[in-house]
């Protein structure tokens, strides 16, 4: 049987070392940049929703909540988490920073356990998970609180695979139920959150059944009996089929999205996202960080760089004579597998933006476990070229260690955007109750000389999350509040924004507020005459003071991102 299914039996010492090695793995990465983050965009709506409840219990924040913000009534376990990380923290962003660094590290070693419970080797399966926590394909979930969710996910999914293969991995011929209850726990957690994993559902009884296979060389049912067997993953199944339901009659936008320009954004653009942008474009990228970052945050990449290499040597002076090359092939065509599987979602609904650095990006976490097997396959391939052992362990080393120090330094060059961001939401904020002490109940508060973006980070760019911001700053859930855009339209009866799919639109009254950041300046839009003499110079103008972003995206900072947008603005025409 190849090496690479072969890992032997697990040894708590070393599986411990090497989840201690991935924890501080993820603990440098973040240093640059985790005291500076804050909220963004949704997360000023959700942070208003909770701050201004009625019933300040966990139980009437949840019901707010979920009745204030459609979208989330497909995903309660998203708001499980806010309303928890919102009643240990508050409104200081550095809790749930640090919290979400934590939920990272955890599904890093999750991720760890379960690829040693289905015996991949210790080098493949410690370098499999050190590249995937690591990589920027799905950065903003590292930035974003309303996108902490997506590590809850994974972890619970990584969870559920791992007690799946402990209910059957033991001496007894009998399946060790506690842990198949803790399995199917895991699947309804996990699904009860992001759906990108569910394609993911459908793999656990497989693995379970090939690992009953490889490890006793029987199936299950003569293992375990044929009841049992039906049960162990009929069990999963029937989880799946009801989470399939419920999301099919809760989640917005569910449809087959399968004509030729939504599949050309699904593989190609997320092409260009994980395999441009951090793939055969990384090294370009990296360069590219380089000029945004500052001394300390290279010199936390050199010191990831040099921690992911230095165990990777010592871990390949343990598997001398692991193929790298079957390795190799096996991780390619599996993680191909898995990158298909981890956007196949995407084929029921087509409500999502394809970015390599703006808040889209947080949807592909689920494929870049894939796209981590694919590199790390390259990886072998390269270092199997050289004939002799130590020639092998150096070159994979360096490579792990190039791909982790690079993918910590460009993650710190997106973090430079959310961090300046956040400063200026906080200068926004600050002129605003500066200039307003009170505010009147009921008031729609209209910012001018706001940039909606700084490169791919939000600033303030809607109606929800200025509201949510002005909710939070006022304790009054009754203000309102946009920002002027490019696109904003001055009709005859009031004045709208159109963001996504939706449009806020605020009637011209005595309670509609129009503030200018730059002056400080107010009028009040009572009409259109004194809206348009108010505004439309200013929105004329309003390219000229700010870089043009595009929701979902913001400002492409990425050669990549911008020769991709290229290709969708023209339908995927090369003409």
């Amino acid at each position: 049987m190849p090496a690479v299914f072969t890992g032997g039996r697990l040894s708590r010492h070393d599986v411990w070392q090497d989840a201690a090695i991935l924890i501080l793995l993820v603990a440098i990465s973040v240093l640059p940049y985790l005291g500076d983050l804050g909220f963004y965009s949704d997360d000023w709506g959700f942070l208003g929703t909770m701050a201004t409840a009625p019933d300040e219990s966990f139980a009437g924040r949840y019901e707010a909540t979920f009745e204030q913000h459609e979208p989330t009534r497909s995903r309660p376990v998203q708001v499980l988490l806010q309303v928890a990380l919102f009643g240990a923290f508050g409104t200081d962003p550095l809790g749930y920073h640090a919290a979400n660094t934590l939920m990272l590290a955890t599904v890093a070693v999750l991720m760890l356990l379960a690829l040693r419970q289905l015996r991949v080797p210790r080098l493949t399966a410690w370098i499999l998970a050190a590249v995937f926590i690591l990589l920027p394909s799905y950065a903003t979930n590292r930035f974003w609180f309303a996108a902490f969710g997506y590590a809850v996910m994974m972890a619970a999914y990584f969870f559920s695979l791992l007690a799946d293969l402990r209910t059957v991995d033991g001496p007894s011929p009998r399946p060790r139920w506690g842990w198949k209850a803790a399995a199917v726990a895991a699947l309804v957690l996990c699904g009860l959150g992001y759906e990108l994993v569910i394609p993911f559902l459908f793999m656990n009884p497989l693995l379970m059944t090939l690992h009953v296979r490889r490890t006793y060389g029987v199936g299950l049912s003569k293992r375990y009996g044929r009841p049992a067997a039906i049960t162990l993953v009929g069990s999963n199944y029937a989880v799946l089929a009801a989470l399939l339901v419920f999301k099919a009659t809760t989640s917005l936008g569910v449809e087959m999205s399968l004509d030729y320009y939504n599949l050309m954004r699904l593989w190609l653009g997320w092409g260009t996202v994980h395999f441009g942008s951090y793939g055969a474009g990384l090294p370009y990228t990296a360069l590219w960080a380089m000029g945004v970052v500052g001394v300390g945050a290279i010199l936390v990449s050199v010191l990831a760089a040099g921690a992911a290499a230095g165990w990777t040597a010592y871990l390949a002076r343990q598997h001398p004579h692991l193929s790298l090359r079957a390795a190799s092939t096996r991780l390619v065509l599996g993680g191909l597998a898995i990158y298909i599987l981890g956007h196949a979602i995407f084929l029921t609904n087509a409500r999502f933006v394809v970015t390599s650095t703006g808040i889209g990006n947080r949807v592909g976490m689920a494929a870049a476990v894939g796209v981590a097997l694919i590199l790390v396959g390259l990886a072998f391939r390269l270092a199997s070229w050289s004939r002799t052992t130590t020639a092998r362990t150096a070159i994979l080393a360096v490579t792990i260690g190039a791909i982790c120090g690079a993918n910590v330094l460009a993650t710190s060059a997106v973090a430079t955007y959310w961090v300046t961001a956040y400063r200026s939401e906080q200068r926004i904020l600050n002129a605003i109750e500066a200039r307003f002490p009170s505010l009147p109940a009921g008031a729609t508060l209209i910012v001018d000389g706001v940039c909606a973006y700084d490169g791919p980070a939000v600033v303030f760019e809607s109606d929800w999350d200025l509201a949510g911001a002005l909710q939070v700053a006022y304790s009054d859930s009754s203000l309102r509040a946009d920002v002027i855009r490019s696109s904003t339209q001055l009709g005859d009866r009031g004045l709208s924004n159109r963001l996504y799919v939706m449009e806020a639109f605020h009637p011209y009254a005595r309670n509609l507020l129009l503030f200018d950041s730059r002056t400080g300046q107010v009028v009040t839009l009572s009409d259109a005459p004194t809206a348009r003499d108010a505004l439309q110079d200013s929105i004329a103008q309003w390219n000229d003071r700010c870089a043009l972003g595009r929701e979902g995206r913001g400002v492409p900072v990425l050669r990549t991102d911008q020769i991709y947008t290229g290709w969708e603005s023209r339908g995927f025409r090369w003409e």
